[in-house]
């Protein structure tokens, strides 16, 4: 019996300071892009091959990420390289047959130097050398030094 495989993901990002959420971006729809299927979906099935496991994520200030893309368009810096992404905590749940990231852009460890308009976001698979797995754009937040950016990405596989 043949079966089809799809994956599709969403994002949210919600935009905390002193504890309160003051911005939401709400559930917005992703692109896995040409290379996030060969290195971290692909690689990662097929025997013998050296594939990318996605560990970090950012966010970047200039839309839409293209599905060759490589990088986020103008993604966020920040101090050092140890702050370029955040590490992501990933878990599962079978039953949904979904992977789940989620991590926090802290304002404590200076992700941005002055106040931002952020408007996209990706996985990737290291702090600074591996390239954009997946990727989504969103409406358009102010987030200021003194906030911290908290990200859940679904990677949801669904049969047909």
């Amino acid at each position: 019996m043949e079966q089809l495989l799809r994956v599709k993901g969403s994002v949210r990002l919600q935009i905390e300071e002193d504890g309160e959420i003051v911005g939401d971006s709400g559930w917005n729809k992703n692109i896995i892009t040409t290379g996030g299927f060969n290195e971290y979906i692909i690689k990662q099935i097929g025997t013998s091959l050296t594939g990318s496991k996605v560990s970090h994520v950012n966010v970047g200030t200039n839309g839409t990420p293209a599905s060759d893309a490589t990088a986020l368009p103008s993604e966020v810096v920040g101090t050092s390289a140890q702050v370029w992404r955040a590490a992501v905590t990933a878990s599962t749940s079978a039953t949904s047959k979904t992977l789940q990231f989620v991590a926090t852009l802290s304002s404590t460890a200076s992700f941005v130097t002055t106040t931002q308009t952020i408007n996209n976001v990706g996985l990737f698979g290291h702090t600074t050398t591996d390239a954009l797995m997946a990727g989504a754009s969103y409406t358009a937040s102010s987030v200021g030094t003194n906030q911290n950016v908290n990200i859940t990405y679904n990677l949801v596989f669904e049969t047909a």
